[in-house]
């Protein structure tokens, strides 16, 4: 009796030995298979993810992708060039240039200058064609409107400003004002023509200070700080071309310019928008 008893319990604990193992086998076998299907659920995720956000490039224009860009690499050198002056002065960067030899008619085929009687000159002097000027003496950023439907239609590649000299002559030192006007000819712009790249020109001095509210003109530098302040915040290129200015360009007035400035500006313009290397 005592044998058979003790079979059993051996039976018994052989059983509950076996039971053990083979939920251990289980164990064993099934956690890497909840892991992996948790690792290939969260794969999934990420590739997923992935193939989303290609397909949002995708979405892109290639033109949207290189003007963005290009927009940040002139946006950099921009600013590089603007450090440079504030610590050396205002840079001529016609030097040494045979700024003659250019057709500025054909480099600026796709691009227009919008701005007052100083740009208007572009057009004047037969410089460049009418349909890349688009400018009128007298003009304010406060009365644009017909500038911007005319610069809408013509819908090109790449628009210069010259804008804030006759603001001026009725702003004064109200510099906050003069702030937000630039700001919404910026603003208009981009909401107009978002596929543009902007640029804008800081304003050249005046030398002859001798007429009804000169002394405004004596130091334009808060309102270039100005130019720069608005085009940092909005990604606008600022070009800072006040180092080509000479005594010798301006007219009598001491405010406007001769034919034989034209190219030198342009030239600045084209080398600042990465036009000409």
């Amino acid at each position: 009796m005592i044998s058979e008893g003790k079979n059993v319990n051996d039976d018994k604990d052989l059983k509950i030995f076996l039971g053990l193992c083979t939920l251990f086998i289980i164990a064993v076998i099934t956690l890497p298979k909840n892991i992996l299907v948790n690792s290939a659920r969260e794969t999934k995720k990420i590739n997923s993810d992935g193939v989303e956000e290609l397909h949002q490039m995708e979405k892109k224009e290639v033109y949207e992708v290189e003007s963005e860009i290009e927009s940040v690499q002139l946006q950099h050198e921009s600013e590089k060039n603007i450090e440079e002056t504030q610590e050396t002065g205002p840079i001529d960067y016609t030097e040494g240039i045979d700024v003659q030899s250019y057709n500025y008619k054909a480099l600026f085929a796709n691009s227009v200058i919008m701005g007052d009687s100083i740009a208007e000159g572009l057009e004047y002097y037969n410089v460049l064609e009418s349909s890349s000027v688009v400018a009128r003496i007298g003009a304010n950023m406060a009365s644009l409107e017909n500038e911007y439907a005319t610069v809408t239609a013509l819908s090109p590649k790449n628009i210069f400003l010259y804008y804030g000299i006759n603001d001026i002559a009725y702003i004064h030192d109200d510099y906050e004002k003069f702030r937000g006007q630039y700001e919404k000819v910026i603003t208009r712009l981009k909401q107009d023509l978002p596929r543009a790249n902007i640029y804008a020109n800081m304003l050249f001095p005046v030398i002859n200070l001798d007429r009804e509210g000169g002394e405004y003109y004596a130091d334009l530098t808060p309102y270039n700080q100005i130019i720069k302040e608005v085009c940092e915040q909005y990604g606008v290129v600022c070009l800072d071309n006040t180092g080509i200015v000479k005594e010798e360009y301006y007219e009598p007035d001491g405010m406007h310019f001769k034919m034989s400035f034209y190219s030198y500006w342009l030239y600045s313009m084209a080398l600042g928008a990465g036009m000409i290397k």
